[in-house]
Formats: structure tokens, C-alpha cells, sequence
């Protein structure tokens, strides 16, 4: 019995983020399609963030992984994430065993794959437009303000973040243990170990 061809169809696609729904196998004809799906979004520069929603795929071939780990150097050297969901436990066996599960995050739905996207796009969008952030100085300290959703305002200090990799404000914090580069008053600073983020601040770290 010959299997269905795969299907992937476009659930959301705007410039700079593209959500794909894959059906079908992708074994080594299924890769071919998917790259066929993928690629020409990955040439143009402004898509930093793709999702592929897994929910009606059962097997991933070797094939099928080599054009996911080309399509997230693709979106990692530009500072975006190739994101899954819905993947059933033999693809994530894959995935896991390949050593590719931390560079492939994977979320439990398309709306949890989604807010991640839009969450990751908005980092991008506040760093990109860092010089029209609020800013203040005090002796100790130079201080931007970058929004986060809803409203909110994350505080971040320039001269923690290059020397001890901390940043403060007034709600609940977050450590993430990575190097981070952020533009801080017009010069960059980099801080590698620790590094302290206001949950809403959007700032990826």
C-alpha cells in the first residue's frame, strides 16, 4: 500500500514568522518536501521565527533532521528559532537521540508554539529599536527600560549586566545560564554565566 504524500499547509505566515502544519511522514520523499516548504521562507532575511506543528506526523526520518538542523543554522545566525509542537513520542525519541532536543524547543500545543514566537519576535523588535528606549543615568549606573507584554516594564542595568550579568526591576526574576550580548548605551556588553532577567523584560538572554 503506497502511503499519502505529505501535507503541509500554511496555518499563519507574516514576514518575519510562518507557522506550517506537516501531515504526513517525513521520511526521506517527506524531507524533500518539507524542504521544498521551507526553504524559499528561509530566503528572505525578515522570517526569524518558524513553527512546524508535528500534531499529524508519526515518523521522522534522518533525512527529515537534516533539513531541520539546516533550517535552524539558517535562523540562528540571524538571531531567530525554528520551534515545534504536537510531537508524537517517537519523532521526539529522534530528536532526543540526535542531540538535537535543546536547539529544538517543543511546546505541548500551536498556541504555546505561537506565544513563544510572538514572545521571541518582540525580544527582537526591542533590541532592534534599542535607541529609542527610555533611559536615565544615575551616578552608579546607566538604566533602559524595555517593554514587555502587556505594558510592562522590565529595568535593565547597563553596568550589571557587563560586569556582575545581573538585571533588576519590581516583579518575579528569572535566571537563564547563557551568554548574552545586548546593546547597552550605545556600546555592547557581553555577559557570560548568570544572568538575571525580569520575567516580562523583552530581552531574550
Amino acid at each position: 500500500m503506497q502511503a499519502s504524500p505529505l501535507e503541509i499547509t500554511p496555518v499563519e505566515e507574516t514576514p518575519a514568522f510562518v507557522v506550517l502544519a506537516v501531515r504526513g511522514r517525513l521520511d526521506t520523499v517527506g524531507a524533500r518536501a518539507l524542504a521544498a516548504a521551507v526553504e524559499p521562507r528561509l530566503a528572505a532575511p525578515a522570517c526569524r521565527v518558524v513553527v512546524l506543528d508535528l500534531d499529524g506526523t508519526s515518523y521522522l526520518s534522518s533525512a527529515a533532521l537534516r533539513v531541520l538542523t539546516g533550517a535552524l543554522r539558517t535562523l540562528q545566525g540571524r538571531g531567530g528559532a525554528l520551534l515545534l509542537c504536537s510531537v508524537h513520542e517517537y519523532c521526539r525519541g529522534v530528536i532526543e537521540i540526535a542531540g538535537l532536543a535543546p536547539h529544538l524547543p517543543a511546546f505541548a500545543d500551536l498556541p504555546a508554539a505561537r506565544a513563544e514566537a510572538r514572545r521571541r519576535l518582540a525580544a527582537a523588535a526591542a533590541v532592534a529599536d534599542w535607541a529609542g528606549l527610555e533611559r536615565w543615568e544615575t551616578p552608579g549606573a546607566a538604566f533602559t527600560a524595555v517593554p514587555g507584554p502587556g505594558g510592562t516594564r522590565g529595568v535593565v542595568e547597563a553596568t550589571s549586566l557587563a560586569g556582575r550579568g545581573s538585571a533588576s526591576s519590581g516583579s518575579t526574576a528569572i535566571v537563564r545560564r547563557r551568554a548574552c550580548t545586548l546593546a547597552l548605551a550605545g556600546a555592547a556588553s557581553s555577559a557570560a554565566g548568570s544572568c538575571v532577567l525580569n520575567e516580562s523584560a523583552a530581552i531574550l538572554c
